[in-house]
């Protein structure tokens, strides 16, 4: 985000127009009330992990995607978001049975895929 200020795709809402966050200070929209500027060393946000980069929090659906793809299953994803089941920490708290019902029955996965699905989710920590 180093340069002029972008305007980047809201997936909630209309487009926002993003400042350049490189100089000297940077204005945060407070949720609560009109957006404030705080003051950045440059020596500090250098020392920061990840300095100059936009963190984005990934969304419970994006999660499922990226573990579903991860294991070769991202052909349902569009029904796990259909359904929503699109909390990975809920999903890992099923049982088996909860497990066959989600994959086989409701996602309509390949008998196969829903065994793969419940092998991988059960036996990986979050």
């Amino acid at each position: 985000l180093c340069g002029p200020s972008q305007t980047v795709p809201d997936l909630c809402g209309p487009s926002q127009t993003v400042p350049d966050l490189c100089g000297p200070s940077q204005t945060v929209p407070d949720l609560r009330g009109p957006s404030q500027t705080f003051p950045v060393e440059p020596s500090a946000a250098a020392a920061l992990p990840g300095a100059g980069a936009l963190v984005v929090a990934k969304s419970g659906m994006q999660v499922v995607y990226e573990w579903l793809a991860a294991h070769g299953l991202e052909g349902y994803a569009d029904k796990f978001d259909e359904l929503g089941y699109d909390d990975l920490d809920y999903l890992r708290e099923l049982d088996a049975a909860q497990l066959s019902r989600v994959g086989e029955g409701d996602v309509g996965m390949k008998r196969g895929h829903a065994a793969k699905f419940a092998f991988h989710l059960t036996r990986e920590a979050p």
